[in-house]
């Protein structure tokens, strides 16, 4: 264990001076397949990472321990997928449930990977058909992961109150457009200011959310706005008073939601519909 100078404690592989180290040296490696990470050189009472590492292809596991993990790795793809969809069902955050099966995707396509290279290496009248058959369905799996996580995303990000990334995604895979609605009107509540409105649809054109963009002025210049945001669909006309004035009590207050619009959302997709 070696303690680096903003890195902290780091735990490595001493490897003693040779022809291409004159002084002992400390490998860190990776836990997964023992790739190279980093070398460190001591100098004085500091250990100084080697920024020119050698180039050195990774060790080769044996065929054996390569089908054993293999295999645990694609038995337990159900699993994540069953443990994708729990988590899709309290998360705020649909992205991470895509990320999570990409990882474990990853890792079910890199090892695939490692176990075609190994057999590539036995002579051909030795390799075993269920080998190949585990690769396929190792390669499906992951695919049926990427397939899937994408699908929960895109249906957490349909069914939580609209946010900037939630709608930047769907933008990016197709899934929504954006339609501007007529001019802007004057308002009369707490704000008593501006509004142009835009509608935020599915496929079918059926309005999802709604885009508010509020100015000071009827002909304020469109990219002046002072608030942009999403609201859904049954809290469309809603603002904060109008739901403070419907409230009995202080605990039957709603949360009227505003999802905020960046400006790089708001230029590329929004403003350009504005009368």
């Amino acid at each position: 264990m070696i303690h680096v100078r903003g890195k902290g404690k780091l735990i490595g592989e001493l490897r003693p001076a040779d022809n291409e180290w004159l002084s002992d040296v400390i490998e860190i490696r990776s836990d997964y397949d023992e790739q190279l990470l980093s070398t460190y050189l001591q100098h004085e009472d500091e250990w100084i990472e080697i920024k020119t590492v050698r180039t050195e292809s990774p060790r080769t596991r044996a065929l054996n321990i390569i089908k054993g993990d293999a295999r645990k790795l694609y038995a337990l793809s159900e699993w994540h997928l069953h443990k994708a969809t729990v988590h899709s069902m309290s998360t705020r955050y649909p992205q991470e449930v895509e990320e999570e099966l990409i990882r474990e995707a990853n890792k079910l396509d890199k090892l695939a990977t490692e176990l075609h290279l190994a057999l590539q290496t036995q002579a051909e009248d030795s390799r075993s058909q269920d080998d190949q058959t585990l690769i396929d369905s190792m390669r499906s799996a992951a695919q049926k992961m990427i397939r899937e996580g994408r699908e929960m995303r895109i249906k957490l990000s349909f069914e939580l109150p609209p946010t900037h990334g939630n709608l930047q995604y769907l933008i990016d895979e197709k899934q929504v457009q954006i339609a501007g609605l007529g001019k802007r009107i004057p308002l009369t509540g707490e704000r008593q200011d501006y509004m142009q409105e835009y509608a935020v649809n599915d496929r079918q054109g059926s309005p999802l959310w709604y885009a508010h963009f509020h100015y000071d002025e009827a002909h304020t210049p469109k990219a002046n706005y002072t608030a942009a945001h999403l609201k859904t669909k049954e809290q469309r006309k809603f603002s904060y008073i109008v739901q403070l004035d419907k409230a009995k009590t202080a605990p039957a207050i709603v949360n009227v939601h505003r999802g905020q619009i960046g400006k790089d959302l708001a230029e590329r997709w929004f403003l350009p519909l504005a009368d």
